[in-house]
């Protein structure tokens, strides 16, 4: 389960098996990471942020790791809820669509933080039906009607596609999720307007701001300096190298290397021509207007670039 990108989001997920809650804000990453690996059948996981601004990790009932967060994410993330992929902009440092192969029986999200027993609780229930004293649920879903239906009374319903409800669930049925990925290697989930796909293209950059222009597509952000699955591997290495790579990364992402502006065909997205930007727009700070393109950056200028 994914909500929001690489900005600010949050995401409870299995890297090599080994359950990781992962948490952003603003650009900065903390992670609350199981010792070890999960066995196969059925697991219980639980990510939560407390009032102390500390994340843990629950697996089957019993808290397994703890890790302080920067901060709490100030506003509602920019990307929705993903169940059995982040097809978006990744939370992590996992390469997106990072899709899932298996059985979900139920997901819940609270607000709020739950005592340790209620999360023993919650484990040992065999109703399906959450009801914590200490949290509200703002979204619960079964999957038992084949149908990403929201049973909290908070309306969050969703769309289910490339998942079918299926006999043997822990509690009624699951959700079936082949982990595949489609065309391109974007995962086969849910788009909430159901956007038709024609073409995909890798980006040496994080975008920031987007403005198509007749049909021609503008692009510009940080440097993108990672290889997330490389990350991971040295990660899971202890690599020492991996620390220095990831605050050279961080460092691109608050503008100490500028910007990266792309411009690719609308039609095909092949790309048309690159500059580099003195430093980084603002967010979805791009326009144009008679024929001249328009850019606010982070150090409070406005750019303007015409035609050569």
């Amino acid at each position: 389960i994914a909500h929001g990108g690489p900005a600010d989001g949050y995401s409870l997920a299995l890297v090599n098996s080994i359950p990781r809650f992962l948490y952003r804000n603003n650009n900065t990453l903390n992670s609350a990471i199981a010792p070890e690996a999960i066995d196969k059948g059925w697991t219980h996981l639980i990510g939560m942020i407390t009032p102390e601004k500390e994340l843990r990790l629950y697996v089957n009932g019993k808290q397994v790791a703890t890790e302080k967060a920067a901060d709490f994410i100030r506003k509602d993330p920019i990307q929705g809820m993903e169940i059995g992929a982040d097809a978006g902009s990744a939370v992590g440092v996992y390469k997106s669509p990072f899709p899932y192969q298996g059985l979900i029986d139920n997901v819940t999200v609270y607000h709020g933080s739950l005592s340790n027993e209620e999360i023993q609780q919650r484990y040992a229930d065999k109703s399906g039906k959450p009801s914590p004293k200490s949290a509200e649920v703002v979204l619960h879903c079964s999957f038992d009607e084949g149908k990403a239906t929201d049973s909290s009374g908070m309306k969050n319903h969703g769309q289910s596609i490339g998942g079918k409800s299926v006999d043997g669930g822990k509690i009624g049925k699951g959700l079936q999720l082949s982990g595949k990925a489609g065309k391109g290697g974007k995962a086969k989930v849910s788009s909430p307007n159901l956007v038709k796909h024609y073409w995909d293209t890798d980006l040496p950059l994080l975008a920031r701001a987007m403005l198509l222009a007749d049909r021609t597509l503008f692009v510009a952000g940080p440097p993108d300096l990672i290889n997330e699955e490389e990350i991971f591997k040295k990660l899971t290495a202890n690599d020492p190298s991996t620390g220095e790579i990831l605050s050279k990364q961080d460092a691109a992402l608050k503008g100490k290397n500028g910007g990266i502006l792309w411009a690719v065909s609308a039609d095909g997205g092949k790309k048309l021509s690159e500059m580099k930007l003195p430093s980084l727009p603002v967010w979805d700070g791009m326009a144009a207007a008679r024929g001249k393109i328009y850019i606010a950056t982070t150090d409070g200028k406005i750019i303007c670039l015409d035609k050569k």
